[in-house]
């Protein structure tokens, strides 16, 4: 995020701009019992290769989740898929 308001606003729901970021952040809420869900933006994918991206990221994002025994969930956005 470039723009510093729009970065105080969303740092209250967006953990971070990095997988490491966010899994750091979902760690102390596990810590608090308190759950998360994790998310992958970059919605609108135009092709086959964008989704494929995305695929990878959840995946990553889900194993991250298993090896660090968070207690977390994934939300996936009808957006990530491409459009006939």
């Amino acid at each position: 995020m470039q723009w510093s308001v729009a970065q105080r606003v969303a740092r209250r729901f967006v953990a971070g701009e990095t997988m490491d970021e966010a899994i750091a952040v979902a760690k102390q809420l596990k810590q608090q019992n308190i759950l998360s869900t994790l998310d992958y933006l970059g919605e609108s994918v135009s092709s086959e290769a964008n989704t494929r991206e995305v695929v990878s990221a959840y995946q990553k994002l889900i194993e991250r989740s298993a090896a660090e025994q968070l207690q977390a969930s994934v939300s996936v956005k009808p957006t990530h898929l491409p459009q006939p």
